[in-house]
């Protein structure tokens, strides 16, 4: 039971690292972002609310009390 626990909060904590991670560079508005951006037709100014909004998803399923909430808002 401890083992299926810790690799439960493995994968969730590669989630919270990789959501953490393209939060910040769409806020960073890197080269990449940039590109895919233009290529997808987005405007480039919602670039940064979309990492902001990213960021705070992934706080709220980092917190034990949040994590439901911030799970069904990552799927969706």
């Amino acid at each position: 039971m401890v083992k299926q626990e810790r690799s439960g909060q493995v994968i969730s904590a590669l989630v919270v690292l990789f959501m953490v991670f393209d939060g910040v560079i769409h806020v960073m508005r890197i080269a990449p972002v940039v590109e895919a951006f233009a290529q997808l037709g987005y405007p480039l100014r919602m670039a940064v609310p979309l990492g902001i909004l990213e960021l705070c998803i992934a706080a709220l399923y980092a917190i034990p009390g949040t994590a439901v909430i911030g799970a069904m808002l990552l799927t969706a």
